[in-house]
């Protein structure tokens, strides 16, 4: 990394994955990850005990105070998500609507996904 003076002059960021069993647990972690260097978290739904709610969503990304990346990794790409495929991009869809600055789309499922989206991108 080149230095300036100390200043850094590349625009890397730090993602911090946030996983965890309950939403709570993720909320903690999240108010965490900014004093500990953090530019951005990773919310790794797929993480959750039982089913997550879009309540839960809406949840995790309006109460995070960094910048967010929302992944809902299915097990077929190595996450723990092992359920209906329409529902996970459902959720995925819902994230961005919620705010989500960034949301993590497997190249397999991208067609899919533009098709329930049908284009819609966030004004954010």
């Amino acid at each position: 990394m080149a230095e300036t003076e100390g200043v850094r002059t590349n625009s890397t960021l730090i993602c911090a994955p946030i996983m965890a069993d309950t939403v709570d647990h993720m909320l903690l972690h999240m108010n965490s990850a900014k004093p500990s260097g953090a530019d951005l978290v990773e919310i790794r739904f797929d993480s959750l005990k039982g089913s997550g709610t879009h309540e839960d969503i809406k949840t995790l990304i309006e109460s995070c105070p960094l910048p967010t990346l929302f992944t809902y990794r299915p097990k077929w790409e190595g996450g723990q998500y092992d359920g209906y495929e329409p529902s996970r991009l459902e959720a995925i869809r819902v994230a961005m609507e919620f705010g989500a600055d960034h949301i993590d789309v497997e190249l397999q499922a991208v067609d899919e996904f533009k098709n329930l989206t049908r284009g819609y991108k966030p004004t954010k």
